[in-house]
């Protein structure tokens, strides 16, 4: 089975991204399960009530990020974001995303693009992460098989 592309447009700007090949998605879902830690449940509780009002939907992800930034450090972070941006599996407005167009590109208000093209990046590579279905659930699947 080939990594499958897909398109999205964020800000105005069209975002392609294709599925990382097996070793490099298995290293970051492992890298992204580490991160979240103690802060998994709540996002996965979060992403999965789509019945919230706004105001509770924004609770959640406050609470949610808030456990995040408390279980891993903000570089760790922020490399981790920059790595799967930069793999050069995703291309913004034609051009694949190295370090220098992240730098040029995402500075100053532009910032919170990024973000989206991260969770765009996350939904591509593991559509149901975020839905509790991340490698725990995988598992044990495997396991009843």
């Amino acid at each position: 089975m080939s990594c499958k592309t897909e398109e999205k447009i964020i800000n105005e700007v069209q975002y392609v991204c294709t599925q990382f090949p097996a070793i490099q998605g298995m290293k970051f879902k492992m890298e992204l399960i580490a991160m979240l830690g103690n802060s998994l449940p709540d996002i996965v509780a979060m992403a999965s009530n789509k019945n919230k009002s706004k105001e509770e939907q924004i609770s959640s992800f406050s609470h949610a990020a808030q456990k995040l930034f408390e279980s891993a450090p903000p570089e760790k972070v922020v490399d981790l974001i920059v790595r799967m941006l930069t793999t050069g599996h995703t291309k913004r407005d034609g051009e694949r995303i190295t370090e220098s167009v992240f730098n040029n590109v995402y500075a100053g208000d532009n910032l919170s693009e990024a973000y989206k093209a991260f969770g765009f990046i996350i939904q591509v590579n593991y559509k149901g992460f975020f839905k509790g279905q991340g490698l725990g659930s995988e598992l044990s699947k495997e396991g009843n098989q």
